[in-house]
């Protein structure tokens, strides 16, 4: 059997697992994630998990990001693709809860960026040719680098690596079109 209708199974699956992991851990118009134990005698949770006439919580939780960062996607294929994104950043954000209920998890302006994108985007780090990088297993004197002695004498009073170009910008004023 091809490997499409395995992908398609698990994406459906990965979608269901989402929702139902979402849905029952939303909690009215607050996009934090709350730990919830048999100890909480009143579980909201479980009774808007099971009312039936609530939006998904994914999917409200992920309108109310777009509305409070001011958010919009140039077709509805990318209006999915970022959804399915934020679904999956959200069982993240549950998982992470999970071994510390007193930590808090929720909604960022990154909930709809993946890993890649946000690394992308928000970190980085300026080198290959021409900073100084080399590969030691082409260079042909590699081995008298093993042998190299350095002394502190030479070394300057002060070095601050965003003037060699080795650190980024600050990111945050990237456009709010973000690639992913």
């Amino acid at each position: 059997m091809g490997g499409l209708p395995y992908a398609l199974v698990a994406a459906s699956l990965t979608c269901a697992l989402t929702l139902t992991l979402t849905v029952a851990l939303e909690y009215a118009d607050d996009p934090v994630i709350h730990q919830v134990t048999d100890e909480c005698g009143d579980n909201i949770a479980h009774r808007r998990y099971f009312s039936g006439n609530e939006l998904l919580g994914t999917e409200k939780k992920f309108r109310m990001l777009m509305e409070k960062y001011g958010k919009a996607y140039g077709s509805r294929k990318e209006y999915v693709r970022r959804l399915g994104i934020f679904a999956r950043n959200m069982v993240k954000a549950a998982e992470h809860q999970v071994p510390d209920p007193t930590a808090v998890h929720g909604v960022t302006p990154f909930s709809d960026l993946s890993q890649e994108a946000f690394e992308r985007s928000y970190t980085g780090f300026r080198g290959g040719p021409g900073f100084g990088y080399r590969n030691v297993a082409e260079d042909s004197s590699a081995a008298a680098a093993e042998n190299v002695e350095v002394s502190g004498d030479k070394l300057p009073e002060s070095f601050d690596w965003r003037e060699k170009g080795a650190v980024t910008d600050v990111k945050m004023q990237v456009s709010t079109q973000y690639n992913c």
